[in-house]
């Protein structure tokens, strides 16, 4: 949201009076519940790209009603659009990288907890073996790493627990199977 309070929208010059005047409305009435909903989504990483996600929910908005839709239940349809958008939003942010060439911790994931008394060659052989992972299992063993669980890795990265699980209990047996094959015995 910009200085004044709405939406950072661009008004497209194509639709009715009528589309144009509910699209406005339906933005100055939600310009908070797409604020808030951004902002608990990216967390420190509201700063980075927070501005574009709530663009891209004002154009999400824009093309439901540009195709004739109703939107029925708006705030049901704000949350629901912000908050899937805000979560790819902040997968490509972590996967490109945030700026100098960190990750950014767009979705508030604690960085993984890395124990001194460990080699230096079973470090590498773990960040080779994370590298490796597909992105989604690579989020939830790092944030399992960090002393996260599957119920709050779940709800900090807008996924069900199942899911969650699934992407945490898959990547862990990839990482260990990796760490086998570089003959690092697991306790």
């Amino acid at each position: 949201m910009n200085d004044s309070g709405k939406p950072p929208c661009v008004h497209p010059s194509t639709g009715t009076a009528d589309t144009l005047g509910r699209f406005e409305e339906l933005m100055s009435t939600h310009a908070d519940l797409i604020r808030w909903v951004v902002r608990r989504t990216l967390g420190q990483a509201t700063d980075l790209c927070g501005e574009d996600t709530e663009q891209e929910v004002c154009l999400a908005a824009w093309r439901t009603l540009a195709m004739g839709k109703e939107i029925p239940h708006p705030s049901s349809f704000f949350v629901n659009v912000a908050t899937r958008i805000a979560v790819r939003q902040a997968q490509k942010v972590r996967r490109v990288g945030g700026g100098e060439g960190e990750e950014t911790g767009c979705s508030e994931l604690p960085a993984p907890r890395v124990d001194p008394g460990i080699s230096l060659s079973i470090r590498r052989a773990v960040e080779e073996g994370l590298a490796a992972l597909t992105p989604r299992r690579r989020m939830a063993v790092e944030a399992w790493l960090a002393g996260m669980n599957h119920k709050e890795i779940a709800r900090q990265l807008a996924w069900t627990p199942s899911a969650a699980r699934h992407a945490l209990y898959d990547g862990l047996a990839q990482l260990r199977s990796h760490l086998r094959r570089q003959g690092i015995a697991l306790g």
